[in-house]
């Protein structure tokens, strides 16, 4: 369903180019759920939005294909994606406050897409509304409510519901979760898990939190520094980690089954995008680098299947 080759993204600022993303490339098959993990400013959610086209007018694909469907969505015009937004590929945004529009009641936000791209009558974009509200767990007599009127857990139950307004191909989820109570973290990650099953959905699952990606992901892919850092299942990621900045990512998860023990994170900052450093952007923060990794850029190598990792150990 999609493919993405040698993808890199650039942001224009008064100091310069930021490498946001570089040469990254991965793919999704239909039904799948790929999630994509790493510190902040890794460039996570700048290669997601990249494939809908809503980077900030500073930034730009420099190169790389986005073949969504066998259509390359990095060569489609503002019009052409409108008519692919929300219809073939939607949005599951971080904040669903600041998403959702405070003047409008949620039935008219969920059946505004449907108005838009379906070209439906009024009354059956309104009764699919307040049937996707019921499907995400909210009583349809609400939906003349705000969303100041709901939780936080109930307003990401609304964007979600959005998302699946116009039964989308992909659905790109960026951190849906992190700013809510563990609890409702778990109601909201069966629900995507629920409806990705009964929809058939292929889910890009953006997240810092990586029991989150092994609970709900078929494969997994590690970022650093806009790279990628490792890619394959989420069993190989997993059980079989490879690259030091993975091992350490999950080293640095609290096991509950396990002694108690001071879980330690990875010492040092994330690189500067402004100025990368020469060779392996991980190379000042690993324990296992050596003079090669300072100096030279490691490739993408391929271990088996569909494991793959950036580090000159491989």
């Amino acid at each position: 369903m999609l493919q993405v080759n040698n993808l890199s993204v650039r942001f224009r600022t008064k100091t310069g180019l930021v490498e946001a993303v570089t040469d990254t490339t991965f793919s999704l098959s239909a039904g799948e759920v790929l999630g994509i993990a790493g510190e902040s400013g890794c460039g996570k959610t700048t290669a997601a939005l990249s494939i809908m086209k809503l980077l900030p007018k500073n930034g730009f694909v420099e190169k790389g294909e986005i073949l969504f469907e066998g259509e390359d969505m990095a060569k489609k015009s503002e019009e052409e994606m409108r008519g692919i937004r929300w219809k073939r590929i939607s949005i599951i945004f971080q904040g669903a406050m600041n998403a959702l529009n405070p003047v409008q009641n949620v039935e008219d936000q969920i059946a505004e897409p449907m108005l838009l791209h379906e070209k439906v009558e009024k009354n059956v974009a309104y009764e699919r509304a307040r049937k996707l509200l019921e499907e995400v767990g909210i009583d349809k007599r609400r939906g003349k409510e705000y969303p100041h009127e709901f939780s936080g857990g109930m307003r990401q139950r609304v964007m979600i519901a959005m998302a699946l307004a116009c039964d989308p191909s992909l659905v790109i989820a960026d951190e849906p979760v992190t700013a809510l109570d563990v609890m409702v973290q778990a109601q909201i990650l069966e629900l995507l898990k629920r409806l990705q099953r009964e929809h058939r959905l292929s889910i890009i699952l953006i997240t810092h939190d990586l029991s989150v990606l092994a609970e709900t992901c078929n494969n997994a892919l590690i970022m650093y520094a806009g790279r990628v850092c490792e890619y394959g299942t989420t069993e190989d990621i997993f059980y079989h980690p490879t690259h030091p900045y993975t091992k350490r990512l999950i080293s640095a998860f609290p096991n509950i089954e396990k002694e108690k023990v001071f879980v330690e994170g990875i010492a040092g900052d994330p690189p500067n995008l402004l100025s990368l450093p020469p060779g392996c952007p991980f190379a000042p923060r690993c324990s296992e680098s050596r003079e090669l990794c300072r100096k030279e850029l490691p490739a993408l190598y391929r271990l088996s299947g569909g494991h793959h990792v950036a580090c000159h150990r491989w």
